[in-house]
């Protein structure tokens, strides 16, 4: 029953941020390649270590992948969210 309903409530709180942040198609396939990244880190952070392994599983380049959490972040930022993590916030 827990489950269910924090599932409701991810569901809910990913479909509100999409609608606030105005989420295109353009930044929904950004997202999607940015979670299997960090998706991809998670699972093998001890053995690769390089940019570029990741970037050969998800069949991008390591400039492809800068470039999208670069336009990701810029996106974000000029969204008025603030930043979390990180230094300085």
């Amino acid at each position: 029953m827990l489950r269910i309903l924090l599932k409701r409530f991810i569901i809910q709180c990913t479909r509100i941020a999409r609608h606030r942040m105005n989420i295109t198609r353009e930044k929904e396939s950004g997202f999607e390649i940015v979670r299997q990244y960090y998706n991809l880190v998670d699972e093998h952070y001890r053995t690769k270590k390089q940019v570029q392994d990741y970037a050969d599983m998800l069949h991008k380049s390591p400039k492809t992948l800068s470039n999208i959490f670069f336009y990701l972040q810029t996106a974000f930022a000029a969204s008025g969210y603030p930043r979390t993590g990180g230094s300085g916030s």
